[in-house]
């Protein structure tokens, strides 16, 4: 089955930030009773066998989208396979999956599956739709035994193949064939269906250059606004427990193997799929601890983060991931309205609004990325993206993204701009070095 753990340490927040919009300081820790009295995983979960197997502005023009350098994303495939986690309820319409927990009664209830996602022409940007038809789920532990798993079903079960842990074996035998970023472990954010979950999996999968890609889809309600937001973010930390299980399985697999021998693997975390991290962490921690004590991803890209900006320096939320990742790259927007929804919604700085608090405390593997000058983006239909989706959508951050998957050092990164107080650790993606936001914020080209 799977587990749950977490810790984390300090951020800081610069002067100039302090400056703008976001200036409150007041703050609070997420609430200890927000799953509603059962918060955590236990090792009771473990026994029980129920894992399954296996802000409007202007947009970039193309000229200006082309500014950027590195090398160009490998031919787009017409098709990749997602796999993926769900605690989504199923449903019986072409949405496959709803906006409810797959076991109410249970929060560590999950299944797993693929869908393949299909890759069209559009503008400005491909479409990537998934196919209902090619849905394919894996059978759960409870499914094959017939009954009830005992303690050394359920232990065996973490050994077992299927699910994330497939995903992991094949990365492993396709590292021996060929080059790349590998493969991808994706948590989405709030304002996702199942659906739209699976066609994001497969534009990171393609814009970032991986091999591959698994999803934890948690029951999103698939909504932009203050209630389908507050809804989300007790859903998002409510599904920790299933996160932390699935997660936990992988850790317990790759742990035993040298670090040599494990396979290449990154996670990258959207708005709230940090707060759901967070809390699965937590849980992990609880259950086993000792699956945190070691790394299992060379990159943890934080992408447009509803996680408190100081969760990286708190034992409770992310911190654990200094451990689990050798590089962690936290990429910002000033302008996202979405942040601005997280802040006034849990009074507290988020981290992907202005940054890291107490950054110049954090090591060295912590590396910030603002994005505010090329954040702005809008879906092939003009609908605005609030400056929140430049994770997938705006080609200088995936331009960005491949080149630190391909292992530049943060500092020859281009066309970063060095921030004058971290030069090799806070840089921001303009569209030239001579921009006035650039210049306006002290950067120099």
């Amino acid at each position: 089955m799977e587990i749950t753990e977490f810790c984390i340490p300090s951020l800081w927040h610069s002067k100039k930030c302090q400056a703008n919009s976001f200036t409150n300081r007041g703050g609070c820790d997420v609430l200890p009773g927000y799953l509603g009295g059962r918060s955590m995983i236990t090792r009771r979960d473990l026994e029980k066998g129920l894992v399954a197997m296996a802000v409007p502005g202007p947009l970039l023009d193309p000229a200006q989208a082309q500014e950027v350098t590195g090398a160009p994303a490998s031919a787009a495939p017409a098709k990749i396979t997602v796999q993926f986690g769900t605690n989504r309820n199923r449903t019986r319409d072409g949405s496959l999956f709803g906006t409810g927990f797959l076991d109410p009664s249970d929060p560590s209830a999950y299944l797993t599956g693929s869908i393949d996602v299909i890759r069209s022409d559009g503008v400005p940007h491909p479409v990537w739709t998934p196919d209902p038809a090619t849905l394919r789920l894996d059978p759960t532990l409870r499914q094959e035994a017939g009954h009830p798993l005992s303690v050394d079903e359920a232990a065996a079960s973490i050994q077992a193949g299927g699910g994330i842990v497939a995903f992991a074996e094949d990365e492993i035998r396709a590292e021996r064939a060929s080059a790349g970023a590998g493969g991808i472990v994706f948590l989405p954010g709030f304002n996702n269906t199942f659906l739209q979950s699976m066609s994001s999996s497969a534009q990171v999968a393609s814009g970032y250059g991986a091999r591959r890609v698994f999803c934890f889809a948690w029951p999103s309600q698939g909504a932009f606004g203050p209630t389908p937001y507050d809804r989300d973010r007790i859903t998002a930390l409510a599904s920790g427990p299933a996160i932390a299980l699935c997660l936990g399985r992988l850790f317990a697999k790759l742990a035993p193997l040298a670090e040599d021998d494990r396979p290449l693997l990154q996670i990258v975390c959207h708005s709230m799929g940090n707060r759901a991290l967070s809390s699965a962490l937590q849980s992990i921690s609880l259950a086993r601890p000792d699956l945190l004590a070691r790394r299992y991803f060379l990159y943890a890209l934080l992408m447009a983060a509803d996680e408190d900006d100081d969760a990286l320096g708190n034992a409770r939320k992310l911190r654990p991931l200094l451990t689990l990742a050798k590089h962690i790259d936290v990429y910002t927007n000033e302008s996202d309205l979405a942040m601005m929804l997280s802040w006034a919604a849990n009074l507290h700085r988020p981290l992907g609004g202005f940054g890291p608090a107490d950054f110049g405390q954090l090591p060295n593997q912590v590396i910030w990325v603002d994005c505010t000058d090329v954040g702005n983006t809008r879906e092939n239909d003009g609908s605005s993206n609030y400056g929140h989706q430049y994770y997938r959508l705006s080609e200088p951050v995936l331009a960005d993204v491949r080149q630190v998957l391909a292992g530049k050092a943060p500092d020859k990164v281009a066309p970063r701009i060095p921030d004058p107080d971290y030069p090799t650790r806070k840089f921001a993606i303009p569209f030239n070095g001579k921009s006035a936001w650039a210049t306006g914020r002290g950067y120099r080209p």
